[in-house]
């Protein structure tokens, strides 16, 4: 399954919010390559950087990211799925 096809069985639709906080590297760029395939809106963080008030504030529906900080934070948004790297084609 591609990514494109991934995020749109979970719901992502033309004009919802994502957010990506990744590492460079093929599931960064799989991950926003599949985002605006399925014509979302994308916000990339990058690893490592302070995530919390970023997330907290997006209108995203789905996160894609390994990051532990990262996933603690999206507990107390809006977002409602989190999509780790692993589940990425090429993965």
């Amino acid at each position: 399954m591609s990514t494109e096809d991934l995020l749109r069985s979970r719901g992502l639709r033309p004009g919802d919010r994502v957010v990506v906080c990744l590492p460079r590297g093929e599931h960064l760029s799989a991950a926003v390559d599949g985002a605006i395939a399925v014509g979302a809106i994308v916000t990339v963080l990058p690893a490592g950087f302070e995530v919390d008030e970023y997330i907290r504030a997006s209108a995203a529906r789905i996160m894609i990211s390994d990051s532990d900080d990262a996933i603690k934070a999206a507990e107390d948004s809006r977002i409602r799925q989190v999509i780790g790297s692993g589940e990425l084609k090429g993965s």
